[in-house]
């Protein structure tokens, strides 16, 4: 695999552009064996911010929800000491007078709150496996260095390279 390419990366900046904010700070490349990582990061959002289906407080009734429930933009993608860094935010979108007549306002309150708590979750879980993960090949992968530099690397890329294992 090329460190470089950012076939993946490019994609999804042109799928989920909505998710980039214009002045997101990319890194100049994210490495390819994290980059199926961010891809999954952000299919999980875009599950969260428009769900198929809510379930309406008092009823039995589930409905479709027509529009994204809450914004959500990246701030920086990067690595960064040899382990991968997001930062996020997001914030309340204006709702369309038809999702507050579908819906009771706790709902969807109390929806937009535990979607932002599950992407929290996501988003730790998804840099504890990114950590674990050769930011090169994608296979299993620990913090490896080489003088000043630090990888996440498989212990048969960091032998290619010359890198030896952090803290060794």
């Amino acid at each position: 695999m090329d460190e470089y390419n950012n076939e993946i990366m490019e994609d999804l900046y042109v799928r989920y552009d909505k998710l980039f904010e214009r002045n997101c700070q990319l890194a100049s490349f994210m490495p390819e064996g994290w980059q199926p990582l961010i891809k999954r990061f952000c299919e999980y959002i875009v599950e969260k911010q428009r769900p198929l289906l809510i379930r309406n407080d008092d009823s039995r009734l589930w409905s479709r929800v027509e529009e994204d429930l809450f914004e959500f933009q990246f701030e920086q993608l990067k690595e960064k000491f040899g382990t991968l860094r997001i930062y996020f935010r997001t914030s309340d979108n204006t709702l369309n007078q038809k999702t507050l007549e579908v819906f009771d306002k706790d709902v969807i309150e109390d929806y937009i709150e535990e979607a932002r708590a599950e992407i929290t979750g996501f988003h730790d879980a998804l840099c504890y496996i990114a950590n674990q993960t050769c930011e090169l090949t994608g296979d299993k992968g620990n913090l490896h260095t080489q003088g000043f530099w630090l990888k996440t690397l498989s212990p048969a890329k960091a032998k290619d390279l010359g890198y030896e294992l952090a803290g060794s």
